[in-house]
């Protein structure tokens, strides 16, 4: 099956595909083996996970146990399951993601829960997303802020990744600016031109350091999106510079971080912001995960 060839080209149940994907899947200590096989299994099929559960003694055609069996090798190889199935699920909407982009953690929802209690009692505000990827977050924004007189703009360096971006977004149906280049600097004419007195911004930006690279869990993720320095706050240093040139305007900073680098990033925070008030806010593990910086005038 998987690790032997299937030299009579015979179709096999359903039930025998599972049981050696899922053995396999333990081995490498997947955390949920059963369900990423009967995921994987469910995409060859093009039939839903319920199905797969229901008919163990479903036959599957031989060229069908061969494309089960690239993606079980992909997947033991260490691409995630989202990226070989092309979608992830993020705040109750289905994403298209792949290798070019970060896949949407859940955790991250937190960020936009975060943006959108303080996004609601403002009349307007320029809503941002840095390093936007797959344009998860400022999709995810859009649907669910009812105020649709909030601008709405989202970037990245990475040109495939904005292919990405706007195809959810276009999906969607939603009036996202999108924007290529480095950090804050793609937003500096748009803040000439409308003068938000509300700036709101997300930034999941990379935050590991390189010894922090040999996670098995990323290793087929893209690095651009992980590695921040040799410290791994090389991008924070530089947005909260280039935040020097917003003027006039009120700003609400929500970033992801590793959680070893709250004091840090709040250190940074206060040498460019001394009369800022700072926050912090924990992942469902109970762990400091986003660093909030507001900015008043």
């Amino acid at each position: 099956m998987l690790l032997k060839k299937n030299k009579d080209n015979k179709a096999i149940k359903i039930a025998g595909l599972l049981s050696e994907a899922c053995s396999l899947f333990k081995l490498k200590k997947l955390e949920v083996p059963e369900m990423e096989a009967e995921l994987l299994l469910a995409h060859v099929l093009k039939k839903d996970r319920v199905f797969i559960m229901a008919h163990p003694e479903y036959l599957v055609k031989p060229k069908e146990v061969i494309q089960f069996n690239k993606l079980v090798r992909a997947r033991l190889a260490g691409w995630s399951s989202a990226v070989l199935l092309g979608t992830k699920e993020f705040y109750g909407l289905e994403f298209k993601v792949n290798k070019d982009v970060l896949v949407p953690r859940p955790e991250t929802e937190i960020l936009v829960d975060t943006i959108l209690d303080y996004v609601k009692s403002k009349p307007e505000a320029l809503v941002m997303d840095i390093g936007t990827g797959s344009g998860a977050i400022i999709t995810s924004l859009f649907k669910n802020l009812e105020n649709k007189r909030h601008l709405f703009y989202a970037s990245d360096k990475s040109n495939k990744a904005l292919i990405v971006a706007k195809s959810n977004a276009k999906k969607y149906q939603t009036e996202i600016g999108f924007l290529n280049g480095d950090l804050l600097k793609p937003y500096l004419p748009i803040l000439k031109r409308t003068k938000p007195q509300n700036i709101v911004i997300a930034a999941n930006l990379p935050y590991l350091k390189p010894s922090e690279m040999k996670e098995p869990s990323i290793k087929k993720e893209p690095k651009s999106a992980l590695l921040s320095g040799s410290d791994g706050l090389w991008h924070y240093k530089r947005l909260f510079h280039q935040l020097n040139y917003i003027k006039d305007a009120n700003v609400f900073l929500i970033c992801e971080i590793n959680p070893e680098q709250a004091t840090q990033i709040e250190k940074l925070a206060y040498a460019s912001f001394p009369k800022s008030k700072t926050s912090f806010k924990n992942d469902y593990t109970g762990r400091i995960r986003f660093f909030i910086l507001e900015i008043n005038i």
